[in-house]
């Protein structure tokens, strides 16, 4: 008896878990249908990004085309030049270590 039991549990486990799946697939299909389906006119128009054109019952939308574009790739940097001591006849000049800056970049093609 006490096996009849545990087999039964396991049958209604089992069933659960089935009717969970088959209730997630259902409303993966509703949810997929009311995302796509179109309005009941037909017509055709350009938006942004893509082309689109509805039919009764269904749309149908292209694929988002990525346009290149570009994009500016700051490189400016500070360069370091060390204190430096030059012998200039009679006498020395010292010119003190010091930071240059140099503004720079270029643009990247992104996609």
């Amino acid at each position: 008896m006490e096996a009849n039991n545990v087999g039964l549990t396991n049958l209604t486990q089992l069933d659960q878990e089935s009717l969970m799946k088959t209730l997630i697939a259902t409303f993966a299909v509703v949810a997929a249908f009311a995302l796509f389906a179109g309005s009941a006119q037909a017509d055709c128009y350009h938006g942004y990004g893509g082309y689109s054109y509805a039919a009764p019952s269904y749309h149908v939308v292209q694929p988002y085309v990525v346009q290149p574009h570009l994009h500016w790739h700051d490189t400016s940097h500070y360069d370091y030049h060390p204190t430096q001591i030059i012998d200039h006849g009679c006498h020395y000049h010292v010119i003190p270590g010091h930071y240059d800056f140099h503004q720079d970049g270029h643009y990247d093609l992104h996609w």
